[in-house]
């Protein structure tokens, strides 16, 4: 019964498998909207937050109703953020990409609901600055079930759970020795213990220097940001020089030039060289901690999530050595033809 709807010619399975994350994902808008609050996540029925009108059911069709209503509500035209079919349509490529990946099975179902808390955590956090152990804790338990019967690297995992949050204590030593205030929260570590479960050794030391990356990218997004907001002057080549570094960087440490044979983030490096991207990354996350405070005088230092790093990298990491670009052609396909 679990697998039904998968009943179908192989072409149209993708399509279902898109769909049916695009439902998940609407259902997150609602988890993540409502979950900080306190509030119930299954009742009452979806509502317009402007105008507290119930949302139908034709106007609750995931991506369809965001472009039938024009990114309006149908019954105040409050305008309707952008985060609700970004939401839906992401998640739904996550669910296509996983079925392709790991096929009819149960597996798929278990990287679905991993997906499914990635993309939770990535916007409670960049909203809320918080990471609920509600979501992490039973990731981590379902990742250690994951990496015994689909993985079989139980060891690896509770190895990788442990490396990671020592991974990060030791960089929340560094910014404290550096700038004198925390720079990781509780919810972090728990992220990284989960992501440790899911991923075993190897790619949870890929997520996390991907994270650390990204973080610091971010960062740096984000001073541009204010500085513009401001109405104060920014150095657009320094930003532009240092967004560059960070990405050549990184691809040389990837091993570019064997792009796309095998090519992943990574997936090919030796011991020796994760240990130098790590200590790369490491650092590079140190020195932009520092270097935003100074270049911000101390005064109103930048906050931001890391939450969504972690995320993100989670889920580039599951599919490290996948050619994803490939199943495009049969993701279009599967909803044309459905």
């Amino acid at each position: 019964m679990l697998f039904a709807p998968f009943s179908l010619a192989p072409e149209l399975q993708g399509g279902v498998a898109f769909i049916l994350g695009a439902m998940i994902g609407s259902f997150l808008n609602v988890v993540v909207y409502r979950f900080p609050k306190g509030q119930s996540i299954v009742w009452p029925g979806s509502s317009c937050p402007g105008c507290a009108a119930p949302i139908r059911y034709w106007q609750n069709i995931p991506l369809l109703s965001f472009v039938l209503l024009r990114g309006r509500c149908g019954a105040c035209r409050t305008r309707i953020s952008w985060r609700y079919p970004l939401t839906e349509g992401v998640t739904g490529l996550l669910f296509f990409f996983a079925f392709q990946r790991f096929g009819l099975s149960f597996e798929t179902v278990m990287v679905w609901i991993f997906f499914a808390l990635l993309v939770a955590i990535f916007w409670i956090d960049w909203d809320t600055f918080s990471i609920y152990d509600q979501f992490t804790l039973p990731g981590v338990l379902l990742g250690l079930i994951y990496s015994y019967f689909f993985r079989d690297q139980l060891f690896s995992a509770l190895a990788a759970l442990c490396a990671t949050v020592a991974l990060l204590l030791l960089l929340n030593s560094l910014t404290l020795w550096i700038l004198g205030v925390d720079g990781l929260g509780d919810g972090d570590l728990t992220l990284v213990a989960m992501l440790g479960a899911w991923l075993g050794l190897n790619g949870a030391l890929v997520a996390m220097v991907v994270a650390l990356f990204v973080a610091s990218a971010l960062g740096l997004g984000l001073l541009y940001h204010r500085w513009a907001r401001e109405g104060c002057w920014v150095p657009h080549s320094a930003a532009l020089g240092v967004a560059c570094c960070i990405f050549l960087g990184f691809c040389s440490l990837s091993a570019w030039p064997v792009w796309p044979q095998g090519f992943w983030y990574g997936s090919h490096l030796s011991e020796a060289a994760w240990g130098a991207a790590l200590s790369a990354a490491t650092l590079l996350g140190a020195g932009f901690g520092w270097a935003l405070v100074k270049m911000t005088r101390d005064e109103g230092r930048l906050v931001m999530p890391f939450g969504p790093a972690l995320s993100f990298a989670g889920v580039v990491s599951l599919f490290q050595g996948s050619s994803l670009h490939s199943h495009f052609e049969t993701l279009i396909l599967g909803i044309t033809v459905g």
